[in-house]
């Protein structure tokens, strides 16, 4: 007999009726959602099911029409039916996102709950709890805080749940500083939900970045998961998106995500063919630059990293995090003295403001070729199109990825710290983010790695190509007193 006709119990019956539910349905979700809904979920809905009850973390990627957010609503109810201390809080990026998605389906499931079990909770516009529990056994949503991420901050519980809808959306400093926080109690649970639609951020590394997906439940979810979806219905939305070249085909049917952000300056996919691009190799008679981002070698301060370039190909990378500034430039000097002439640099590229200052100096005295690189100051080519020289240094680092024949190490950071500037027109010219702006937005992520590959591009090679032609034996310049 279903439950919803069931005649109302005594205060004990309902008790007893309350364990049963717990005791047959809290490893079936889909039973759960039969009897007291009345609703059979799809294959994909119940793969997302059990993907939250066997796992601590879930990321799900789907595209339009195939449940996501009524899964979730079905979970919530699960959770709170199932569980005794059980806190469950739903973030979203704005108030209108939660109540037109997942709240609007939580208040219609407990419409259709069935009678004995409806009384047990009370519903309201920002809150579920139960009647007899109110502080221990509640669901509520959360907006996140930008400007102060700790704010975001839920309660402690036994069994703390969080559900992150529209997660792409989320910044990453919400997750260190917040969303993650609940993974030191009894049973914590995250569950990330969204359509796939950038191509960096917490969310798409939880389904790309080895370094932590691997820790993560992914689940695909697609526009033909939905009940009853026909392949004419899928080829109508195809058209729709614009066929099956488009971003929102990918993102939006397929449930991918797309090859890149169309608002990064270096788009995702140039950065994997790049990391992938073994028919570039090193020519050593072409010039070798170094770039170098100058960190406080300090725990307070950024790593100090320099990146060798070798006209379209990145040689190496190297990482320096306890060296102050001035001892980077004798590190830098002895480094260019192990370097075997014909790949000495013709110039390493230092950020001289701030504390570049300490290593231009050393470099200076020591008599290196170098450039004092003043990214503040104004562009040095293109000055009709760039707002400061900055701004030059990271196009003409896209344009080099952008000709499809430059290759790099498949280096994580780099990669990543590549992806994340997003740029516009600011009087006709254009304005790359600046580090402050992707700080806020990367908990305080440092482009450092990018950074010094950008200074690379600081100088021209072509005005070498006389002295460094391809007949002529490279002797590095101004670098005979390390012989």
């Amino acid at each position: 007999m279903s439950l919803s006709k069931l005649h109302p119990f005594t205060p004990q019956e309902q008790l007893d009726q309350l364990k049963e539910i717990i005791d047959r349905y809290k490893d079936d979700v889909g039973l759960f959602a039969t009897t007291l809904f009345g609703v059979e979920l799809t294959p994909k809905q119940l793969e997302i099911c059990d993907a939250f009850i066997n796992n601590k973390l879930i990321t799900i990627r789907g595209g339009v029409g195939f449940g996501k957010t009524f899964t979730m609503a079905i979970i919530v109810w699960w959770a709170l039916i199932t569980h005794n201390e059980v806190n469950v809080t739903v973030y979203g990026p704005t108030e209108k996102q939660m109540q037109d998605g997942i709240w609007k389906e939580i208040n219609k499931l407990h419409d259709n709950m069935a009678k004995p079990f409806k009384d047990f909770f009370e519903v309201t516009t920002t809150r579920v709890s139960r009647k007899n529990n109110r502080s221990e056994c509640t669901c509520s949503w959360k907006l996140f805080n930008l400007d102060n991420p700790s704010a975001s901050r839920g309660v402690h519980a036994a069994n703390n749940f969080v559900i992150v809808d529209e997660a792409t959306g989320i910044p990453d400093v919400i997750y260190t500083e917040a969303i993650l926080n609940v993974l030191i109690d009894t049973n914590p649970k995250i569950c990330l939900v969204s359509n796939p639609t950038r191509t960096d951020g917490y969310f798409w590394r939880t389904h790309n970045d080895p370094t932590i997906s691997h820790k993560w439940k992914q689940v695909v979810g697609r526009a033909a998961d939905k009940r009853g979806s026909k392949p004419e219905d899928i080829e109508d939305m195809i058209a729709q998106y614009g066929g099956t070249t488009s971003r929102e085909y990918r993102s939006h049917i397929l449930g991918e995500f797309p090859l890149s952000n169309t608002s990064g300056l270096i788009p995702r996919d140039w950065l994997d063919t790049a990391s992938q691009n073994e028919d570039v190799i090193e020519n050593v008679l072409e010039p070798y630059i170094w770039g170098v981002d100058v960190g406080g070698g300090d725990k307070e301060s950024d790593r100090s990293v320099i990146v060798i370039r070798n006209d379209k190909m990145i040689v190496d990378i190297k990482e320096i995090t306890d060296l102050d500034p001035v001892q980077l430039g004798y590190r830098i000097e002895e480094l260019i003295r192990a370097t075997p002439k014909i790949k000495r640099p013709i110039a390493v590229c230092v950020d001289g403001l701030g504390v570049g200052t300490g290593t231009v100096s050393v470099l200076k005295s020591l008599g290196v070729p170098h450039k004092d690189v003043k990214v503040g100051s104004a562009a040095t080519r293109g000055k009709d199109r760039f707002m400061q020289l900055r701004d030059q240094l990271w196009w003409e680092c896209r344009t080099w990825f952008e000709q499809m024949d430059a290759r790099i190490p498949n280096h994580t950071d780099l990669i990543t710290e590549l992806s994340l500037p997003t740029y516009n027109q600011d009087r006709g010219k254009i304005k790359v983010e600046d580090k402050k702006s992707i700080r806020k937005r990367y908990k305080n992520k440092s482009t450092d790695f990018a950074d010094a590959l950008c200074l690379t591009f600081a100088i021209s090679p072509k005005q070498y190509r006389g002295k460094w032609s391809h007949n002529t034996p490279i002797v590095p310049y101004n670098l005979e007193r390390y012989e």
